[in-house]
């Protein structure tokens, strides 16, 4: 998903601070922030159930910073979310490609565009993407027995 969005250092000008800095005003992760927000919007609006079993079970998503701005529209409609696994795959950064002009520049002068993580798509990473390296699919070769102990645990989490 992506985000156009009015930099801070236009809506300042534009309220009459004309000597508002781009440095100050549009450093920064604004789009790790953003993303940060649907994490949470998304943990608390998930299933208790399915909250359960991603803390237990789940690599858990963390908001990295965002990428060094890519001040090419091309480079910048290219660019996706990157989702960096730690080593035991227990956590997984996810950092946005962004891209941001100051008020006075040549082309889109005062925008700020963001790659973001919809809401639902981290309710997704919640109920299942999260929990493919640790309680993924089972291999083919179950057992009945196997398959029994797969149902009883699930039964855990109702």
């Amino acid at each position: 998903m992506t985000a156009k969005m009015v930099s801070r250092q236009a809506i300042q000008i534009a309220a009459g601070n004309t000597t508002a800095s781009f440095h100050d005003f549009d450093e920064g992760n604004r789009c790790a922030e953003i993303n940060n927000a649907s994490l949470h919007w998304a943990l608390d609006h998930a299933s208790d159930a399915g909250k359960a079993r991603y803390m237990k079970y789940g690599k858990k998503l963390m908001i990295g910073d965002d990428f060094p701005p890519l001040n090419e529209t091309v480079l910048f409609n290219l660019a996706v979310l990157n989702y960096t696994d730690n080593e035991n795959k227990t956590e997984s950064i996810l950092n946005a490609p962004n891209m941001r002009t100051p008020a006075n520049a040549a082309h889109n002068p005062g925008i700020h565009y963001c790659k973001l993580l919809s809401p639902f798509r981290a309710l997704e990473w919640i109920y299942t993407d999260s929990l493919y390296d640790h309680d993924g699919l089972k291999p083919k070769n179950q057992t009945a027995s196997n398959i029994e102990d797969i149902v009883n645990s699930e039964k855990e989490f109702e």
